[in-house]
């Protein structure tokens, strides 16, 4: 099996493609019309040339990092060797190569431009600390393109050493690279240049500082304070790092010495710069154009701060139903950050998914994490969630204390696995939230007719919405607004046919992250409104 780029063609013959990247179990492949991952294989290195025959299977699951698909039959051969540097660090030094030529999102030199751009640096400082001079420097930078890959960045410094003006820099880089203007790198290299062409006065007033801790805060959803002041020094200690990664190449144990490295510098980022100073969460864009209407440097410092104090205790609740395709994941935040609530984690797939998301609502602790049951699309990434999120409480069984939710048929016990699955219940804001997992028409029909949820606002269907649930029984009940599906249709036809057609003679809206992605509801006491990650709005209630 191997997995393919869904955006093109089903099947495939005699493709040609070139080894591009290494991951733990996987290679990534690439030709001139995709990029896939083909399962690791001895026989195989980095820079192969190989030739690919195969098929899309027709319930693939999407790869939320690469947008891949999953293949079947495929064949490969493999057709040349070519000689290169990289390729022979690969095969003599796997964990140099790792930590010198792959993104570690672990480290706080994870990018490969912070590398390369460290490097330019700390040639640049010797040469002029020893020959009172720079030269070379475009010639070193070249050389570094070479070696990891021409990229935005890497032209930009190339202008940039070359002395193009930055008018000219902007128009370079957009004929080369034409989807770069809402990039990452173009929004902070020159958003404030072309701030200052629309508006001179207000740009030049701007806070740099401000300015970008806040477009940290928007893209990252974190932003730390002391990493910022620090950037040029971590920047030409990246460069430093990956010298001395290069130089273990040549020492005994080199391997075990790198690893000590990288022990230190963990430890350094967790207890100093990652965690202890860090600000996470969703970053309201009102801020960033106060600060572009405000033209006083003085008052920026108070709005940033005023605009931590917002993303660090939003005065609102938020239900958030994470788009994790065929499975289930749920994420609730109390007002003002009081508690954090998982319902189950989704496959390992969506996992950068699901991080995001907490990472977004400034979640460094997990209150509880409530695995429904125990089917892989809701608890594959059980292990993940417990090591990157600090979880206080873990529910599995029935008759746990949940916090603020409330579980219902915590007594019934039922020998289908999915039938057994934890159902809670959240009241917010005047609105009731109720969390099926894979229960199914038996145990809704039991809630209603116990009388266990008379009044439900919104709806998570139970089992993906498949036929096994959503019963007329239950979507009978009165005030239900929406039904949130957590599905890949192509998978199993989730949601069925059948319960679009119930719900559609209830009158209930159906919502699927299929085709919103992740649907959050935002709740304050006097309204409460959805958006979702595909950018649309609307408004569920104006309160009571």
């Amino acid at each position: 099996m191997s997995y393919f780029s869904h955006q093109y063609c089903p099947t495939f013959e005699n493709q040609q493609v070139k080894i591009i990247g290494v991951n733990d179990k996987t290679f990534t492949v690439q030709s001139n019309l995709f990029k896939a991952l083909i399962p690791k294989n001895e026989h195989y290195t980095l820079g192969d040339k190989l030739i690919l025959s195969g098929k899309i299977r027709q319930d693939y699951e999407p790869n939320f990092n690469h947008h891949l698909g999953l293949l079947d039959n495929v064949k490969i051969t493999k057709i040349s060797k070519p000689p290169s540097l990289k390729r022979l660090i690969y095969q003599k030094f796997p964990y140099q190569y790792k930590k010198i030529f792959q993104y570690d999102k672990e480290s706080i030199f994870s990018s490969l431009s912070l590398k390369m751009i460290g490097l330019l640096t700390l040639y640049q400082l010797l040469m002029k600390r020893y020959f009172g001079h720079d030269k070379g420097s475009l010639v070193f930078l070249i050389c570094l393109g070479i070696m990891f890959g021409p990229n935005f960045i890497w032209l930009r410094y190339c202008l940039k050493q070359l002395k193009v003006p930055i008018k000219t820099q902007i128009c370079v880089l957009l004929i080369l690279f034409p989807n770069a203007l809402t990039s990452i790198p173009f929004v902070f290299s020159y958003s404030l240049y072309l701030l200052n062409i629309f508006d001179h006065q207000g740009s030049q007033a701007i806070s740099r500082y401000c300015y970008y801790a806040q477009l940290s805060l928007l893209y990252f959803y974190e932003w730390n304070p002391l990493r910022s002041i620090l950037f040029r020094k971590i920047r030409l200690m990246a460069g430093v790092y990956t010298v001395i990664a290069a130089l273990t190449m040549f020492l005994p144990n080199g391997e075990f010495i790198l690893g000590g490295f990288d022990k230190g510098i963990h430890l350094f980022q967790s207890n100093l710069l990652l965690e202890k100073l860090t600000f996470r969460g969703v970053f309201p864009t009102f801020f960033l154009l106060f600060l572009l209407i405000i033209h006083n440097k003085k008052s920026h410092m108070l709005l940033l701060c005023i605009s931590l104090v917002w993303v660090c205790y939003p005065p609102y609740g938020r239900v958030s139903y994470i788009d994790v395709g065929q499975g289930d994941s749920t994420l609730i935040s109390l007002p003002f950050n009081k508690e954090h609530y998982l319902i189950d984690t989704g496959r390992y797939f969506a996992y950068e998914n699901v991080s995001k998301q907490l990472k977004k609502h400034g979640i460094k602790r997990l209150n509880y994490l409530i695995l429904t049951h125990d089917d892989l699309d809701h608890v594959e990434n059980e292990e993940k969630i417990i090591r990157d999120f600090n979880v206080e409480s873990i529910i599995k069984n029935k008759n746990q204390e949940v916090g603020v939710l409330d579980m219902v048929l915590e007594s019934n016990e039922y020998e289908d696995a999915n039938e057994n699955s934890i159902i809670t219940q959240l009241e917010l804001h005047n609105q009731t939230y109720l969390f099926l997992g894979d229960a199914g028409k038996k145990q809704e029909r039991e809630l209603v007719k116990n009388r266990l949820v008379d009044d439900v606002s919104i709806l998570k269907l139970g089992h993906h919405g498949s036929d096994t649930s959503s019963s007329q029984e239950l979507l009978q009940l009165k005030n239900i607004k929406l039904a949130i599906a957590s599905s890949n249709p192509k998978i199993y036809n989730h949601p069925h046919p059948l319960v679009k057609r119930r719900l559609y003679n209830h009158g209930i809206q159906l919502l699927e992250t299929n085709k919103l992605g992740t649907i959050e509801i935002i709740s304050f006491p006097f309204i409460q409104y959805l958006k979702t990650s595909k950018s649309s709005f609307a408004i569920i209630s104006l309160g009571d």
